[in-house]
């Protein structure tokens, strides 16, 4: 009898520190963190991005972009943030286009990875 409590109770308690790992790991994990809003620009005819850490740790975040006018060759835009706990930066994608010109921005594509504390800000 003492052989089987000892077994279930070694059996709990691995089960409680593969729990208790698991949330640690949890709690890292940078991909819920990020949001993108993205406001109508008309004075400048373009949009406005809006990059939110939703989370108390710092992360690293990359957007990407085309811009667009008439039917010229899309124009590649990246660019990249250090965005503290519950911090936000916003990015312009403005056509460039003439008054009288058709322009087009494409939609942002994103993502957010754990910054390690104490790394330099972008």
């Amino acid at each position: 009898m003492a052989l089987l409590t000892m077994l279930v109770s070694s059996a709990w308690s691995r089960s409680a520190e593969a729990t208790k790992k698991t949330k640690t790991t949890a709690s890292l994990d940078a991909a819920g963190c990020g949001k993108l809003s993205q406001t109508v620009d008309t004075e400048g005819r373009g949009l406005v991005f809006e990059l939110q850490n939703r989370c108390p740790q710092p992360v690293s975040c990359d957007i990407k972009w085309e811009t667009r006018c008439n039917k010229d060759e899309p124009v590649k835009h990246e660019e990249a943030a250090d965005l503290e706990g519950t911090a936000s930066q916003t990015f312009t994608a403005s056509s460039g286009c003439s008054s009288d010109q058709a322009w087009r921005v494409s939609a942002a594509t994103w993502s957010c990875r754990p910054r390690p504390t104490g790394t330099a800000s972008r």
